[in-house]
């Protein structure tokens, strides 16, 4: 049984017999899991996850995690990224959300191009 897995989407889930573990990451990817694995629960609470997983994933040792646990007792696990505190703002909700608009409105041609600064002003002030 192959996984396959899309952008923007969960993108890896693996099933074991005692946990549902689930990763996801915003690139795409193919995972073979025709061989489930079940991963022990070590020593101060660590896992390992299969060499597989981790090459599929580019996941490496001091990447950083979101941990949650859904109500049916699924855990999540998502690959974080650090930011720097100057740059939080580009990586908030809201800017992300102009950003998908702009690119839309860009793959739609709604783009308009001006010659230099006063064409650009005066078709903002003829709207």
């Amino acid at each position: 049984m192959k996984l396959v897995v899309s952008k923007y989407l969960k993108l890896l889930t693996m099933r074991c017999k005692i946990v549902n573990i689930e990763i996801t990451k915003f690139v795409n990817y193919e995972v073979d899991m025709s061989d489930n694995s079940v991963l022990q629960l070590r020593e101060n609470g660590q896992i390992t996850l299969p060499t597989s997983i981790r090459r599929k994933t580019n996941l490496k040792a001091g990447d950083l995690l979101d941990v949650k646990v859904d109500d049916d007792g699924t855990i999540r696990l998502t690959p974080q990224m650090a930011i720097d505190r100057s740059q939080a703002y580009f990586w908030s909700k809201r800017w992300q959300t102009g950003e998908l608009q702009a690119e839309e409105d860009i793959d739609a041609g709604r783009v308009k191009n001006f010659a230099d600064v006063d064409d650009l002003i005066n078709d903002l002030e003829s709207e």
